[in-house]
């Protein structure tokens, strides 16, 4: 392996390139129009792709998880507001999705006990912060399955 490579070995660009199957940088940059030199400060860590650059990439290498991890971990936007995606084997994001789906009749019954007063009164707010926290359970799975599908059933989405 190159120097680079084990630098980079870690990275999740290089990892992506890897996977996709492009074994140069060279090979790569022909065809996302990004110089080598900044692919390989990109996936060394040294500098930061624009969203252009990430959209090529994961349209490249059929990664669309470069895009969940770009808004989750470097938009300065983003990174305060989409949840990072670790992708996992399909039946272990079923159970996950199952179990969000379970807790969403919890928050149903919560909303259903607060909402009807039209104000959120002492003491609601505890249960308010359980609806928001198993809404985001169910969001981040959602995502996950979203990203997932994606990258495996290529014509599906």
């Amino acid at each position: 392996m190159t120097k680079g490579g084990t630098l980079a070995g870690q990275n999740v660009f290089y990892c992506a390139r890897i996977a996709a199957g492009f074994g140069s940088r060279e090979t790569v940059s022909a065809i996302i129009k990004i110089g080598q030199r900044r692919i390989a400060r990109i996936e060394l860590g040294n500098t930061r792709p624009y969203e252009d650059e990430v959209v090529r990439m994961a349209d490249v290498y059929s990664a669309p998880e470069l895009l969940n991890y770009y808004c989750s971990t470097i938009c300065s936007i983003g990174k305060d507001n989409v949840p990072h995606i670790e992708l996992s084997t399909f039946d272990r994001m079923a159970r996950k999705g199952l179990a969000a789906i379970r807790r969403a009749k919890i928050a149903e019954n919560i909303l259903i006990r607060i909402a009807p007063d039209g104000e959120i009164r002492a003491g609601e707010e505890a249960q308010l912060l359980k609806v928001l926290h198993i809404l985001q359970s169910i969001e981040k799975v959602t995502l996950e399955m979203e990203i997932y599908i994606k990258k495996n059933l290529k014509g599906c989405e």
